[in-house]
């Protein structure tokens, strides 16, 4: 009988700990303010997400080199006009754990920093 309140005694101890390193272990989601431009042009292609062709936005974050192409309302709060550009405050989500059925990602408008018309030749 004094074998049993003992273990019962260490399991009880030991749960706090086996609890905080199971909830340290866990994935959370990453968010982040971020600035990024919108290309005035759009390209036919398959985005990041989902996997079919269509015509998208390009998005770059600032600083990087490489364009993204999104759906066009891959960013909540944002319908972007063809035959401008943008550069865009936004909200960026990287999702910890996603299901299968949407993007790692998620964006949010936060504010039209700049919008502009592309040139016209005539």
């Amino acid at each position: 009988m004094n074998t049993f309140y003992i273990l019962l005694l260490i399991i009880l101890c030991l749960s706090p700990v086996f609890l905080f390193i199971y909830n340290s272990t866990k994935k959370v989601d990453k968010v982040e303010k971020i600035v990024v431009e919108i290309a005035e042009e759009r390209v036919f292609t398959t985005p990041l997400w989902p996997e079919e062709a269509m015509d998208c936005i390009l998005l770059r974050e600032k600083g990087e080199e490489e364009w993204l192409p999104l759906h066009p309302y891959a960013i909540r709060n944002f319908e972007p006009q063809l035959g401008y550009s943008y550069r865009l405050l936004l909200i960026k989500v990287t999702i910890a754990n996603p299901p299968t059925s949407i993007y790692p990602i998620q964006y949010e408008l936060l504010e039209i920093l700049e919008q502009k018309r592309k040139n016209t030749k005539q």
